[in-house]
C-alpha cells in the first residue's frame, strides 16, 4: 500500500480500479502494453521480434532469474538492460533484487521496492 500512496491521484483514478483494498490495472492501460514470448538465452537477438529495436519503457522479469545458473542470469540482466529506453524502468520480483543490485547502470527508485531506473548517461 505504500507504493500506492506515490500514485498521483489522477493516474489512479484513471489507469486503476479498486476493489476493496485492493487495485488491478485498467482494461484502458493494458490496450496500450504488448506482451511477447521471448527465449532469454537466445543469442541471436537482443530483444523480442515484435519489437524490433527493444527501446522499451517498463521492463518485467519477476520470479524467474533464480531458476537460472549465476552466468546466465547476468546475461539476462545486461540483455534486459540493453533493451530498455534511456529512460527505461525494470521491475523485477524480491528474489531476483540481489541480482539486479549489482549493475551500476540501474538504480533503486522507490526503495524498499524492486523498481530500477536506468542511470543518466546509459544508453
Amino acid at each position: 500500500e505504500d507504493e500506492i500512496q506515490r500514485i498521483r491521484v489522477k493516474d489512479l483514478r484513471d489507469f486503476f480500479i479498486k476493489t476493496g483494498d485492493t487495485y488491478t490495472v485498467s482494461d484502458r492501460l493494458k490496450q496500450h502494453v504488448g506482451f511477447s514470448t521471448y527465449d532469454l538465452l537466445d543469442t541471436r537477438y537482443s530483444c523480442p521480434q515484435e519489437s524490433i529495436f527493444g527501446n522499451f519503457d517498463l521492463v518485467v522479469c519477476s520470479n524467474m532469474l533464480f531458476y537460472y545458473k549465476p552466468n546466465h542470469q547476468q546475461y539476462i540482466v545486461r540483455k534486459l538492460i540493453d533493451s530498455m529506453d534511456r529512460f527505461g524502468y525494470l521491475v523485477t520480483g524480491e528474489a531476483e533484487r540481489h541480482i539486479v543490485e549489482n549493475f551500476n547502470e540501474l538504480y533503486q527508485v522507490a526503495p524498499p521496492s524492486p523498481i530500477y531506473k536506468k542511470r543518466r548517461g546509459v544508453r
